[in-house]
């Protein structure tokens, strides 16, 4: 378990983060640069080195990065309208950037307007199994909160696989929810997943 491993500790930024001993001062990788460099080390460069960014991200991306800027805004505390108000201004703002976009994969109003639909439907199916209150059985403990964790590498020597901690860098990523369950105490880490949501055709089915 989480706790277990690590405690968190708060900056003066006030973000709560886990970072396991033995990994400061090493290079980081997280799993979204690794699949930017295996995927395409030109597109890693332009994107992580120089900066460059798309007019609009591909629509799985963009529907993933609206589900869990909602939910981190819910389980921080700022209530289910919140959910509501985010995907209000994620559609506002991908309209806008619509004009003179017409290259194949981009968004359409109606993709736009199908999306919405479909985000706050199950959003709301998700808020009622599962959101936080007074009779809830789990407790939040961190939203959004960074982690740092080492890198194990498997070696052989004199014919037994061994494992070592790699020296040079560690794994460093986000966890969308660290929560605890009341009635056991255990601490949990949450991520979420939106690929199931598919798209709209798949929703109305």
């Amino acid at each position: 378990m989480v706790d277990e491993l690590f405690a968190p500790t708060v900056g003066a930024d006030g973000v709560k983060r886990y970072i396991v001993p033995g990994t400061e001062g090493k290079k980081l990788i997280s799993n979204s640069s690794r699949n930017s460099f295996t995927r395409c080390p030109r597109y890693f460069e332009m994107s992580r080195m120089i900066g460059v960014t798309r007019v609009q991200e591909p629509k799985p991306l963009s529907v993933g990065s609206l589900v869990h800027r909602a939910l981190a805004n819910y389980y921080q505390g700022e209530g289910a309208e919140s959910v509501l108000a985010e995907v209000e201004k994620w559609a506002t703002e991908e309209l806008l950037k619509l004009d003179g976009l017409t290259e194949e994969g981009h968004w359409t109003e109606e993709d736009i307007d199908e999306t919405t639909v479909m985000v706050i439907d199950v959003m709301s199916r998700y808020l009622q199994k599962y959101g936080v209150g007074d009779a809830s059985d789990y407790e939040i403990l961190a939203v959004e909160a960074p982690f740092i964790v080492p890198i194990p590498q498997l070696y052989v020597r004199d014919g037994v696989t061994r494992t070592r901690i790699d020296p040079k860098y560690a794994y460093t990523g986000v966890f969308d929810l660290v929560v605890r369950y009341k009635p056991t105490g255990q601490v949990m880490i949450v991520d979420h997943k939106t690929t199931a949501i598919g798209d709209f055709d798949s929703f109305e089915r």
